[in-house]
């Protein structure tokens, strides 16, 4: 899918800068003509175009539509996480638990979004502190958790 947009843009892109779509270089919110670089558009002059349709090359439709799927192989089908957190001291006398420090390291692979990963990151890091201090969490023989709500944390409170 992103081919397929990055394949448009380019098209779409050598329209407006009169070369071919194979000079175009898309970089820093631009699209570049690379044999004259002050030939440019920004991103957002090229969004633009792309809903305009007498601006568009012949043969391209309107819109910045795209959609697909994707199925990862078996290679990509662990369920396991590549993240690593935490550093306590637990008190073997009274069980109370002391974060020491605090590190998270997690292999995202490309980040598309930095804002959103470090949201999902700070998000995983307060939830998985809460289940394992205060919250607990009960599964069943298939590993499925019992204790998805509040409500059913009560019934296996000690």
């Amino acid at each position: 899918m992103s081919r397929e947009a990055r394949g448009k843009l380019t098209r779409i892109a050598g329209h407006l800068l009169q070369c071919p779509p194979e000079d175009v270089v898309l970089q820093n919110g631009r699209a570049l003509n690379s044999r004259d670089l002050q030939r440019n558009v920004t991103f957002a002059q090229l969004a633009s175009a792309a809903h305009r349709e007498e601006q568009l090359p012949p043969g391209i439709e309107v819109g910045l539509d795209f959609s697909g799927s994707f199925t990862p192989g078996r290679a990509y089908q662990s369920p396991h996480s590549f993240s690593t957190h935490v550093v306590v001291e637990v008190n073997p006398d009274t069980s109370e638990t002391k974060i020491v420090r605090y590190v998270a390291l997690h292999d995202c692979g490309r980040i598309i979004n930095p804002a959103l990963v470090d949201g999902q990151v700070h998000g995983g890091i307060v939830q998985g502190i809460g289940q394992a201090l205060w919250e607990g969490m009960a599964y069943d023989d298939a590993g499925q958790p019992l204790t998805g709500s509040f409500m059913d944390a009560s019934a296996f409170a000690t």
